[in-house]
C-alpha cells in the first residue's frame, strides 16, 4: 500500500526537565533543527509539520523545510500526551485522507535519529502487516533481575512457576526491548480506532544504545 507520508514534530515552547529543550545546541545545531533537517533527509515524506505553540519554534520548522502548526494551549501543557497532540493536529486537519495517509511522530529529543533510521522504519512498516513500526532499544538491566524490598530483605520482583531468575545467566533469558520514542510510524487509522499510538503488533526498528538517546 501507498501512503501519503507525514512527519509530525512536536515542540512547545518551555519545559520542566531542561529549560527550552528543543532549542538546545548539539554541535550548534538546535534539537529542532536535527529533527526536522533528519526528516527532509530521508526523503520519505510528502508533508513535514512542527507543531508548537510558540511561533519562534514554527519559524526555525519552516527555516530547515518544516511548515508550521499552531498547537491549542489545552495540549501545551507540561501533561500533554503525545495521543493529544496527533489528536489536535488530525481535528484541525480534516483534508487529510485518514485511510491513506501514515504519520511519523519524530520527537525532538532524540537527536541521533538519523534519516537512514527514518528509511529503516519505513521500509519495516511497509513490509509489515501493521503497516507500522516503533523504533525499540534493548534493555540491559534485565527486569528478570529485578528485586523488591520486603522490609529489610531482599525479594525477587518477578517469579515463574514459583522460581525466580535472578541466579540465572543473562545470555539464557530472552531479549527484552523498551520503546525509545525516536520514531512512531503509523496509519492514521490506526490511531484512530484506540486513540493511542498503536505500539502493540506494530513492527519494530531496533536501535543502539547511542542512537536511542532521548534528551528529557
Amino acid at each position: 500500500m501507498n501512503f501519503f507520508e507525514i512527519a509530525l514534530i512536536p515542540a512547545r515552547a518551555g519545559s520542566k526537565s531542561i529549560l527550552d529543550k528543543n532549542i538546545q545546541k548539539i554541535h550548534g545545531r538546535t534539537l529542532l533543527e536535527i529533527a526536522v533537517t533528519s526528516a527532509v533527509e530521508s526523503q520519505i515524506f510528502n508533508r513535514i509539520f512542527v507543531s508548537s505553540d510558540s511561533q519562534d519554534m514554527l519559524e526555525i520548522g519552516k527555516t530547515f523545510g518544516a511548515s508550521g502548526w499552531l498547537r491549542e494551549a489545552e495540549v501545551a501543557r507540561d501533561n500533554s500526551t503525545a495521543s493529544e497532540v496527533l489528536h489536535d493536529f488530525l481535528d484541525s486537519n480534516s483534508q487529510i485522507n485518514e485511510a491513506h495517509c501514515r504519520i511519523s511522530y519524530l520527537q525532538p529529543t532524540s537527536p541521533f535519529r538519523t534519516a537512514e533510521h527514518i528509511k529503516a522504519a519505513k521500509e519495516i512498516a511497509d513490509n509489515h502487516v501493521s503497516h507500522s513500526c516503533v523504533s525499540v532499544r534493548r534493555v540491559e538491566d534485565h527486569p528478570y533481575k529485578m528485586v523488591t524490598l520486603s522490609g529489610n530483605s531482599i525479594a525477587p520482583y518477578y517469579m515463574h512457576q514459583g522460581k525466580s531468575f535472578l541466579t540465572v545467566n543473562r545470555q539464557t533469558m530472552p531479549a527484552i526491548y523498551v520503546t525509545n520514542g525516536a520514531i512512531y510510524m503509523f496509519p492514521i487509522d490506526n490511531f484512530l480506532r484506540t486513540g493511542e499510538f498503536p505500539i502493540v503488533g506494530s513492527g519494530a526498528l531496533v536501535m543502539d544504545g547511542r542512537s536511542s538517546i532521548d534528551i528529557d
